[in-house]
């Protein structure tokens, strides 16, 4: 159950905090009719700083939920390699 919960909580982070910043760029570009890195440049100051600011931080944590996520399925992995298969522990 805790590495669905994982799952789910990385992707959806990910999904959610990250990707959509690219998407929101994206879509300032198409309406500004420039391409990507123009509609980031052309942004608002005052929205740019922000919109860094927040990137930072969402970055920050993703990473910080990523690597607990990957700690924790490779020692639940290493965990289970002590065990045989009639389910009695190797020494």
């Amino acid at each position: 159950m805790y590495i669905v919960n994982g799952v789910l909580l990385t992707i959806s982070f990910g999904t959610v905090r990250i990707a959509l910043w690219f998407y929101m760029i994206h879509v300032y570009a198409v309406y500004k009719n420039v391409s990507f890195s123009q509609g980031a440049y052309l942004l608002p100051s005052v929205c740019k700083g922000g919109t860094v600011l927040f990137f930072l931080m969402n970055l920050y944590w993703f990473i910080r939920i990523a690597s607990i996520f990957f700690h924790s399925v490779r020692d639940l992995l290493k965990q289970d390699e002590s065990y045989r298969l009639d389910g009695i522990k190797a020494k």
